[in-house]
């Protein structure tokens, strides 16, 4: 399935990276050109619309079906592909799809994910998470889990893409997913992503032509990269609280094609690299912030220690300065920054979609 432009109304936003549990591949970006190459510019007034207009979503790519379905457990999972047009190498991921119970009038369809790059199934984050799950399909929900193989949120080697760009592999997905499980009107699309799973939802929205698709999001631990300028300046006193960690700065870094064994310009706090990281932060790389129709909730655990409540309050704050009606953010007691990894925080997301979830 090729993803086609799509009309959206505003300009965007977001959050910042921030770490969960992770596996050694997570926790180490792959090696890239040590010296990336600025990419050809995927915006031109000529395409409909640039950054700062909000006229036009970006352009998306092809979903490729390698193998599947195969049963995996009691669910389907499929082997796929993603391809986009402005990005350098194509990403693999495993779409693990969990059948709503026939006893139940269908409901609709629930995409999860998780952080960083977003390598695991969200069912990693425990069994209350793994019952939320099952709980939610016999709601009359299909519940799909996505997981990238390298992370969504890599640059090819020796191309500066920004995970703005990047983000067009989980949109693409997101597209494919609604064309092959349109129910209808009466059935609706949900999504709850963890800290840079948040992320990927915000950009969805935000830049892919999804706002009017997401009937209601439940964000955890983020979205991640509101404003990566902030995160990646050094000496900037009044945005101190959003700066990164050195980990963080080398995550931030390979979504511009910088390898891990070099010091790329977050990790330096470069200054010249404002406006591309600018052009990569939810807030300003030209998105739209009005969300009318989807009902938007963000969860932060009152013990996230990874710097993520700056970047969700600044990333609330500037969706409802914008004039998104249905805009809603919790702290979340005795939980730390991966929300589902508590019985309480876990709940909280089901409770959220059984109650938000609906056609809009």
């Amino acid at each position: 399935m090729t993803l086609r432009r799509a009309a959206i109304a505003t300009p965007a936003l977001g959050f910042l990276l921030a770490l969960a549990p992770a596996t050694a591949e997570e926790r180490t970006p792959p090696a890239a050109s040590s010296e990336p190459a600025r990419p050809a510019a995927t915006c031109t007034s000529g395409e409909g619309g640039c950054p700062g207009t909000g006229a036009a979503a970006r352009v998306g790519g092809t979903v490729h079906v390698n193998s599947g379905p195969n049963d995996c457990g009691g669910e389907e999972c499929f082997q796929i592909s993603v391809e986009c047009p402005n990005l350098g190498q194509a990403e693999h991921a495993v779409l693990k799809i969990g059948a709503p119970s026939s006893r139940r009038e269908y409901k609709g369809m629930v995409l999860f994910m998780t952080g960083l790059g977003g390598t695991g199934f969200w069912e990693r984050f425990g069994s209350t998470a793994s019952r939320t799950l099952s709980k939610l399909r016999a709601s009359g929900y299909r519940t799909v889990q996505l997981k990238w193989e390298r992370g969504w949120l890599y640059a090819a080697p020796g191309r500066r893409e920004g995970q703005a760009a990047l983000a067009c592999r989980p949109a693409t997905v997101a597209h494919w997913l609604l064309e092959r499980y349109d129910a209808g009107p009466n059935a609706a699309f949900c999504a709850s992503g963890s800290s840079a799973g948040a992320s990927q939802i915000a950009y969805m929205m935000g830049d892919y032509g999804l706002a009017d698709r997401l009937d209601a999001v439940v964000m955890t631990g983020g979205p991640p990269f509101a404003r990566l300028d902030w995160g990646c300046l050094r000496g900037d006193p009044e945005h101190a609280a959003f700066s990164f960690s050195a980990n963080q700065r080398r995550f931030i870094d390979g979504g511009f094609g910088y390898s891990r064994d070099v010091e790329g310009p977050c990790t330096r706090g470069d200054a010249a690299f404002v406006p591309e990281w600018q052009q990569a932060s939810h807030l300003t790389d030209g998105g739209t912030l009005v969300f009318p129709r989807t009902s938007v909730w963000v969860l932060i655990g009152d013990r996230d220690d990874v710097g993520a409540r700056p970047q969700a309050e600044a990333y609330v704050a500037a969706l409802r300065a914008a004039g998104s009606p249905d805009v809603h953010q919790e702290s979340i007691k005795r939980t730390p920054h991966d929300v589902p990894s508590t019985s309480r925080g876990a709940k909280r997301v089901r409770k959220l979609l059984q109650q938000e979830c609906r056609p809009r």
